[in-house]
């Protein structure tokens, strides 16, 4: 990861870190499973206004969390944490989750439509009957990923690394897999 990357990673997770944004994450995370709108519990949230939608979530811990049939939609999950998280149903079209750790994740039925995924960890995920129609998950790692009934119609893997994955019964038409050249 070039250093500039690193910094933006680390600077987004440690927002989350002091006692206003474990306050300000639970209210949202609160909102959300009431189907209430959260943006605006994100308003004192340092870089927030760097997010057009307001719904940033970027750098956010939350791994073995419970969120199944949650909406992300439109959000900016880069480099959020949700190793192992529970996101069956979740919403997370148009969203952005670059390079955001979602290894373990069960990621059921959950609808992925158009979102950018760059360099996204999906190891060991279950994707089995999710939507990623449109979706770009360039050098992702999909390394033992299930994806048995996913549609990924003209998703764009290119560089992705697959090895192990399952696509049983899934939906490829035209997917690109595309390796980088060199």
């Amino acid at each position: 990861m070039v250093e500039e990357t690193k910094q933006l990673m680390l600077s987004l997770k440690e927002r989350w870190q002091s006692p206003a944004g474990k306050d300000m994450l639970a209210k949202v995370l609160s909102s959300m499973r009431s189907g209430q709108p959260w943006n605006s519990f994100l308003s004192t949230l340092p870089a927030v206004e760097d997010v057009l939608t307001g719904r940033d979530l970027r750098g956010a811990p939350l791994n073995e969390l419970e969120l199944d049939n949650l909406d992300f939609r439109d959000a900016s999950l880069d480099f959020a944490e949700l190793r192992g998280a529970s996101l069956e149903y979740a919403d997370f079209r148009g969203a952005q989750l670059n390079h955001a750790d979602l290894s373990g994740a069960k990621l059921g039925r959950a609808n992925f439509a158009g979102c950018l995924m760059i360099r996204v960890d999906l190891t060991g995920a279950n994707l089995a009957s999710a939507t990623l129609t449109n979706a770009a998950l360039t050098g992702a790692n999909l390394v033992g990923a299930n994806f048995s009934q996913a549609d990924l119609t003209n998703a764009g893997l290119f560089g992705a690394e697959i090895k192990g994955a399952l696509f049983e019964g899934a939906i490829l038409t035209n997917a690109r897999f595309d390796r980088f050249a060199g």
